[in-house]
């Protein structure tokens, strides 16, 4: 029998009068709280955190804590659209409980923020990509290239000297649905840099054609 069934059951005996929350606590070992909205309740232990969502309530026992369940809920989710930049997802977490009167309620309402970072896009023949901070490239500061001031943070500007795809890391990030702010982000530009890694070539190369051509 899946979790949440067995909670309504229960709440159902509950509710017939065939047994009481302390009598639950009791037998299962389960804790008794007062909660300031649902009043009496019992909770399952060790803790039983579930997702609410629009087609549901979704029960994940293995998670121990509110973050881990809405990290288990984002994990490989259809919904969620592949992007080269970090997007953030907030998941409605609760732990089911068991009033006096026999109806399963909600305790610990929470929103959890979920960072959803992208995956590397490909580099040249599969490999990996050298991520790299060349001055005369991403610019800034000689001592500290592609770093530049952003709020209360930094933005972080890398490139991959194989493939020219540019890595931005923003250290305070704003998730543009609910505006929060001090968050990090990265985003990756596939081939941003490509040219200009392929004219920092040519001028490397160009000394040695001369040698060559003067010998």
């Amino acid at each position: 029998m899946e979790v949440m069934d067995i909670m309504r059951d229960l709440a159902g005996r509950v509710a017939a009068g065939q047994t009481t929350i302390e009598s639950l606590a009791a037998e299962r070992d389960w804790r008794i709280v007062d909660d300031w909205r649902e009043g009496r309740c019992v909770l399952p232990e060790p803790p039983l955190w579930c997702v609410a969502d629009e087609g549901g309530d979704w029960p994940f026992p293995g998670a121990r804590t509110a973050e881990e369940a809405a990290q288990q809920y984002v994990c490989g989710a259809d919904w969620i659209e592949p992007t080269m930049r970090t997007q953030w997802a907030n998941v409605a977490v609760f732990r089911p409980a068991i009033d006096e009167n026999g109806n399963v309620c909600r305790v610990d309402d929470q929103i959890v923020k979920v960072t959803i970072h992208p995956d590397e896009p490909p580099c040249v023949d599969d490999g990996d990509h050298d991520w790299r901070a060349p001055h005369e490239i991403v610019g800034g500061c000689q001592s500290n290239p592609g770093v530049w001031a952003s709020g209360g943070g930094v933005v972080i500007i890398e490139v991959c000297v194989r493939c020219g795809c540019a890595r931005i890391t923003d250290t305070w990030a704003q998730d543009p649905h609910d505006g929060t702010q001090g968050l990090e982000s990265i985003e990756y530009q596939p081939g941003r840099y490509a040219e200009m890694l392929e004219q920092r070539s040519r001028l490397e190369e160009w000394p040695a054609v001369q040698h060559a051509e003067t010998e």
